[in-house]
């Protein structure tokens, strides 16, 4: 257990690194992200080679080390720029094609003359808020489920399970196992460039690489250690990414999940041993971490806490669920007769649902 969390006290470092460079280095010259580069390029030096020489294993060295890690990744990043790949795949003609079909696909599962149910469909399944009325998008920020618009962590963990489940009739181990552990990896990524890879998306597409890597190479899997190398990874990827309000509160939730979540699940363990009971207080104490990791960010940057989100997610997860369930299968058999029509009826008449609960929360606050 410590070595998870001392990767994880690094990435914290790592990052405190990151943004510390990133406010000094704001509005100044070139020459001094230069100097700031070459500074902490001379200290990584300087302790790795401390480091190696040492017959001791001096852990402590690691705290200041990765501390320049931060600075020379900041500092770097303002020389040269983001690595911009991810992004501009997911412009490309191909994917913007693809994007267009599946358009297509949903306008058939739920036709644009539905209106809100069409538009909200498209934002769920591929992130594409556009048609999304103001007043939709309102209701959901007063109600405090604008998360649920932005595609994230939350989509990526519905897509995962789904794959899972449905390669299920794949053995865990041998040839199929890594067969059924690279489809899974495969079928994140291209989803994550199909979606625009958004911060979120990333976070969450690495944390299950991660693991299906761990499942591959027989390892045990730590949550925070997961979370700690993917935030290393963006940061690499996008050393401005720390700064960002996405970054903040995505990684922020996740801790939520792994720091405070299990303390709920424990106390109501102890409280009652009715299965059924702990399954749905522990779905509640998911959503409860979340909104107590990120309730600082939320009064810092937005000034307000819509206190009514507690008892927005607690109320409308049985119905975003349903919603998460019944798109992929309302897909899939758009066409067929009986089956096709009757999943899009479902669909429709649950999404308007969530809008109508959305908009009767919205009036609370």
């Amino acid at each position: 257990m410590w070595r998870e969390k001392y990767l994880f006290y690094l990435t914290l470092i790592f990052i405190g690194g990151n943004l510390i460079t990133q406010w000094l280095t704001k509005g100044a010259s070139p020459l001094f992200s230069a100097i700031c580069c070459t500074s902490a390029l001379i200290g990584i030096i300087t302790l790795s080679i401390i480091t190696i020489t040492n017959k001791k294993s001096n852990l402590h060295l690691f705290i200041p080390l990765f501390f320049l890690l931060g600075i020379l990744n900041s500092s770097q990043g303002l020389l040269l720029g983001k690595f911009t790949f991810l992004e501009e795949a997911s412009g490309g003609e191909f994917i913007q094609g693809l994007r267009s079909m599946f358009s297509n696909r949903l306008a058939m599962v739920i036709p644009p003359e539905e209106g809100t149910a069409n538009s909200l469909l498209k934002a769920l399944a591929m992130g594409d808020k556009g048609d999304l009325p103001q007043s939709i998008k309102i209701s959901y920020r007063l109600s405090g489920a604008m998360h649920l618009l932005a595609l994230s962590g939350l989509h990526v963990g519905y897509i995962y399970g789904g794959l899972k489940l449905a390669l299920g009739i794949f053995p865990k181990f041998g040839k199929w196992g890594i067969l059924k552990s690279l489809i899974i990896m495969a079928l994140l990524g291209f989803y994550a460039i199909f979606t625009g890879a958004s911060q979120s998306i990333c976070r969450a597409v690495l944390m299950a690489f991660i693991y299906e890597t761990g499942t591959l190479t027989g390892r045990e899997k730590h949550g925070l250690n997961s979370l700690s190398i993917s935030a290393l990874t963006i940061c690499c990827i996008d050393p401005s990414a720390p700064a960002g309000i996405s970054f903040q509160l995505s990684y922020c939730a996740m801790l939520g999940i792994f720091l405070i979540q299990p303390h709920l699940e424990r106390a109501i363990s102890e409280i009652s041993s009715n299965k059924r009971i702990r399954k749905i207080w522990n779905t509640i104490g998911i959503s409860i971490s979340c909104q107590l990791a990120t309730l600082p960010l939320t009064l810092f940057y937005f000034d307000s806490f819509p206190l009514v989100s507690l008892l927005t997610n607690l109320i409308t997860m049985p119905v975003v669920t349903t919603v998460m369930t019944l798109a992929p299968f309302a897909i899939v058999t758009v066409g067929i007769p009986w089956i096709g029509p009757l999943a899009s009826v479902l669909l429709t008449y649950t999404i308007e649902l969530l809008n109508l609960m959305m908009e009767i929360l919205s009036r609370i606050v």
